[in-house]
């Protein structure tokens, strides 16, 4: 037996066993995390929707993670995301924004999951005529707020699985993220197009001196690609710096002044980093050293919104 096909039997077994053992599991509405006897089976449900997520079998996926929202409302296993994009893939997308609205306040949300949930949802109402350019363009704004590696990643088209460890604006989110969104731009025609065609629809970076990308990094946390091949996701916005509450936390000096032969910022990530001394986390380059940095004019444009 396959290993996926028995793992998924494994699960089945588990939860059988615990309907036997606890009939009245079948007739309780909720199914609460907090009470610690319901864990096993909680996890065992995830377990089941997981594995047949990976083997392909989408409604019986879907299904199992559906439950597990109905059962437990406050989403103790990170259920939401997965439920909102499987739906956005079948099509459902008034039942998706309703989970949206109900568990992350909707297009208001916070957690780059929802918002590139939605980027999918308005460039079908974009194409249906229903979505005009400039709410697309604001949609996928927003989402790239809170993660800059998601697009390029989603259009290399490798589909890793996904991570159990997630931090914000990370790429082990970004993987996660693309590993729920690919089913959609399968199904969706011209999505990864738009999408290619955004990342540098001015130019792959801007012609000026490095003017533009000072004023980007005084906001966001912005991909850049430097000349040597190496991405870093940069930001000089000190209310996005982490660590910005420790009393160790000190700045890079010329962070808030534009030099193009320096251009300072805070990297995310920077293994060198410590609590102990913050200054490990910035990095400084010259304008000239840098070849990309996807969705500038975007991103610029909306500075003025």
């Amino acid at each position: 037996m396959p290993p996926k096909k028995k793992s998924e039997q494994a699960y089945k077994n588990a939860i059988e066993a615990a309907y036997i053992m606890w009939p009245e599991l079948k007739e309780q509405e909720l199914v609460p995390w907090r009470q610690f006897y319901n864990r096993p089976f909680l996890r065992a449900y995830h377990g089941l929707a997981s594995v047949q997520s990976g083997m392909g079998k989408g409604k019986e996926s879907l299904e199992n993670f559906r439950f597990l929202l109905r059962a437990n409302p406050c989403d103790n296993q990170g259920v939401r995301g997965p439920v909102f994009h499987k739906l956005i893939g079948i099509g459902e997308y008034k039942e998706a924004e309703q989970i949206a609205e109900k568990h992350s306040d909707g297009r208001n949300s916070t957690e780059a999951v929802f918002l590139f949930g939605f980027i999918l949802i308005d460039f079908l109402k974009h194409k249906l005529g229903y979505c005009s350019q400039k709410d697309l363009e604001e949609s996928m704004v927003k989402a790239l707020r809170k993660n800059s590696y998601v697009i390029p990643l989603l259009l290399t088209k490798q589909i890793t699985e996904p991570s159990d460890c997630i931090t914000a604006h990370s790429m082990d989110e970004a993987k996660n993220i693309v590993f729920m969104m690919t089913e959609t731009t399968q199904r969706l025609p011209g999505t990864l197009e738009w999408l290619e065609g955004a990342m540098f629809q001015s130019g792959i970076k801007p012609d000026d001196d490095g003017a533009i990308l000072f004023a980007l990094l005084q906001k966001y946390w912005i991909l850049v690609g430097m000349k040597n091949g190496e991405k870093i996701v940069v930001t000089s916005n000190v209310d996005a710096m982490p660590g910005r509450g420790l009393r160790s936390f000190r700045l890079a000096s010329g962070m808030k002044e534009h030099n193009p032969d320096k251009i300072v910022a805070f990297q995310y990530g920077k293994k060198e980093c410590d609590d102990d001394n913050f200054l490990n986390a910035f990095v400084s380059f010259p304008y000239d050293k840098v070849k990309s940095i996807p969705f500038w004019k975007m991103l610029h444009a909306a500075r003025y919104q």
